[in-house]
């Protein structure tokens, strides 16, 4: 266990995270199907949400009805135990399921 001493002169580490304005990811998405608005995500062409920025989500592939992410066990997802900390994980399960439901979506719904 470290002592107080050791906390105390312990480096900070940094991590900067860069989004886009949501009400701009939303407006992308506009005049497109849910399946190629995520495949434009993942092409570039769209921006992603923020909290895919945050967490560091990647979007890997789109298929109706279907999503795969990747998200790395990046140590700024820690929790005190040393392991990634399940609130990550179920922001993850939650945009794969939420992504795998937008990718069936007509042109108009959200």
């Amino acid at each position: 266990m470290p002592t107080d001493a050791t906390l105390d002169t312990a480096p900070l580490r940094r991590r900067v995270v860069e989004w886009t304005d949501p009400a701009l990811v939303a407006k992308a998405g506009q005049g497109l199907d849910g399946l190629a608005f995520l495949r434009a995500m993942m092409a570039g062409d769209a921006p992603p949400p923020p909290l895919i920025a945050l967490l560091g989500i990647d979007l890997v592939s789109a298929e109706p009805g279907r999503m795969t992410m990747r998200i790395g066990p990046g140590e700024y997802l820690y929790n005190p135990l040393g392991s990634v900390h399940g609130g990550a994980l179920a922001s993850l399960l939650d945009s794969v399921m939420g992504c795998a439901v937008h990718s069936t979506l007509p042109l108009g719904r959200a």
